[in-house]
């Protein structure tokens, strides 16, 4: 703040710090923080609580929310929906019913279009992530589907469903194993004059392919508005390689360069393991190749990929001589700050060790450590084989003997 400048309000520099708070994952240090506040549920603004609500929802602390939601002097409909949400996720039907008959009484607070969509997408999935009565498990989606309906013959000026309301409840059929009825709904969203996004094509080609319905997913292929993205055909993929339909990924994969669809890291993964996984090594390197010329996992733009995947090309490399190329590959998984992966590592250490570079093999085990994982006994046995009297082997086993698998 410059000099003579008017001091902050008490509630902004409140409401600064507690959305400051919950960027981490970590939620005792902002609710800590709300406990320190003179009356913080009349010092803080409305967005700031929320903000809260929304993060012990998402985290599946419920109660903490509903008692949140309780000390909201005036919930807004943002307050409603987030606790809503959070109900119908744990299958908590009931105590959703009576907040939505308390929201539609509220004279500060109405039903948006958010709401709906709230309502139907909790609706009709709420039996798949928590076991409910044999009655409510079978009325779900049904019930979902009455609310559709009465939100597209509410009249104008009313709310009325949107992009987000179609797309949800197609894939709620999908989810469900109802094609059919999926494209259906789709079809009325057409009708309806209501543009479709790349969500919604995607969530049919995905639902489509998992119910093995590729006539349909040929049939939205063929449709004039369908333009396919990078996620379109990860899907498709992602469909032929769990089937062992390599020469089939593959196509789709040389497909997305004639239509000039980017191809991310997953795209990569996805044919690189499948060809290891056939013995096709050959082409799984060239791919290698092309992925570390391009640079694709450097692009931030691309989903962060999994270590993992790359395992099985890691051990190629690793057992043929080619551990630089596959020290390379990892580094730059790492820097994409992948998930960390303990067979990878030690595949990599063994690898530089197996080829007489032990300093390498050593710094591995050192990267390890440093990202709490532990190497074992197989690791410090082929790294200390060239550093016995370094000493590096007592830095090494800085971990307790204990800790070593």
């Amino acid at each position: 703040m410059g000099a003579g400048a008017p001091p902050e309000p008490a509630s902004v520099a409140a409401a600064r710090k507690l959305h400051h708070l919950l960027r981490s994952r970590d939620l005792r240090p902002a609710i800590s923080y709300l406990r320190t506040l003179p009356s913080p549920f009349t010092l803080l603004p409305n967005h700031a609580l929320n903000a809260l609500l929304r993060a012990l929802a998402a985290a599946g602390r419920v109660r903490a929310a509903a008692s949140l939601f309780r000390s909201i002097p005036s919930p807004t409909p943002h307050s409603y929906n987030s606790l809503l949400a959070a109900l119908l996720r744990r299958g908590r039907t009931r105590a959703a019913s009576a907040l939505l008959a308390a929201f539609l009484r509220s004279r500060d607070a109405n039903p948006d279009a958010a709401t709906l969509n709230t309502l139907i997408h909790g609706l009709s999935t709420a039996s798949l992530a928590h076991p409910l009565p044999r009655s409510s498990r079978s009325g779900d989606l049904p019930t979902a589907r009455k609310l559709f309906d009465r939100m597209r013959a509410t009249k104008e000026g009313e709310v009325s469903p949107n992009v987000v309301t179609y797309t949800t409840m197609i894939k709620a059929y999908c989810a469900k194993r109802f094609p059919d009825e999926a494209l259906a709904v789709f079809k009325l969203m057409v009708a309806d004059g209501v543009t479709p996004n790349r969500i919604t094509y995607n969530t049919m080609v995905q639902g489509f392919c998992e119910a093995g319905r590729m006539e349909l997913v040929k049939e939205v292929f063929n449709m004039d508005s369908f333009k396919p993205d990078t996620c379109t055909f990860n899907t498709l993929m992602a469909v032929h390689c769990r089937e062992g339909r390599i020469e089939d990924a593959m196509k789709v994969f040389d497909q997305m360069v004639q239509l000039r669809v980017r191809r991310d890291s997953a795209s990569y993964s996805m044919v690189i393991r499948v060809l290891c996984e056939s013995n096709e090594f050959g082409r799984a390197e060239k791919l290698v190749d092309e992925l570390l010329e391009k640079e694709v996992l450097k692009k931030r733009s691309s989903c962060v990929p999994l270590v993992a995947a790359y395992n099985p090309v890691f051990v190629y490399f690793c057992e043929n001589g080619k551990v630089k190329k596959a020290r390379i590959l990892f580094g730059q998984l790492l820097d994409r700050r992948s998930k960390v992966d303990f067979p990878a590592f030690k595949t990599l250490i063994l690898g530089h060790c197996k080829e007489g570079d032990f300093e390498e093999g050593y710094q591995l085990v050192l990267s390890m450590l440093k990202r709490d994982l532990v190497p074992d006994s197989e690791c410090y046995i082929a790294v200390n084989r060239r550093f016995p009297a370094e000493g590096k082997d007592q830095i090494c086993m800085g971990s307790s003997a204990q800790d070593v698998k």
